[in-house]
C-alpha cells in the first residue's frame, strides 16, 4: 500500500460531519442508535445486526465504503479513535476497541448488502 494514498484517503473522510456524508452516518450511528442499546441489548455488538438494517440501502453502502477504508488502509488504533471521535463524545472504547467494533460493524453491513440483493 501507498502511505501518501492511504493518508490522503483518510483525510477526505475525516471532516467536520456536517459536511462529510460518511462522518455524518457514523455520527447517526452514535447519536441515534447506540445511546438508547442499553436497555434493549447486553453489549453494542448484539445490537449492530439492528442497528445496520435500519439504514437505507444507500447509506449501508456508504458505510461500507467508510467502515473498509478505515480498516484496509491499517491505521493506527489512535487514528480510528479519532474517526470514532470525531462525532463527540458517547460511546467509547479503549484502543484497539474501535478496530473490533468497526470489523463487526463492516461484517454486518456486507451481511445486510448480500441478504437484500438475494432477497
Amino acid at each position: 500500500m501507498d502511505p501518501s494514498k492511504g493518508a490522503q484517503s483518510f483525510s477526505r473522510w475525516s471532516h467536520d460531519p456536517a459536511q462529510n456524508p460518511h462522518s455524518r452516518l457514523v455520527c447517526t450511528l452514535r447519536w441515534n442508535f447506540l445511546p438508547d442499546l442499553e436497555d434493549d441489548y447486553e453489549d453494542i455488538y448484539e445490537a449492530l445486526p439492528d442497528v445496520v438494517t435500519a439504514f437505507l440501502p444507500h447509506e449501508q453502502g456508504e458505510l461500507r465504503e467508510f467502515f473498509v477504508l478505515l480498516l484496509e488502509d491499517d491505521y493506527s488504533d489512535a487514528t480510528l479513535k479519532g474517526a470514532w471521535d470525531v462525532c463527540g463524545p458517547t460511546w467509547n472504547f479503549s484502543l484497539g476497541g474501535h478496530r473490533r467494533f468497526f470489523r463487526t460493524a463492516l461484517a454486518e453491513v456486507e451481511k445486510a448488502i448480500a441478504e437484500r440483493r438475494e432477497g
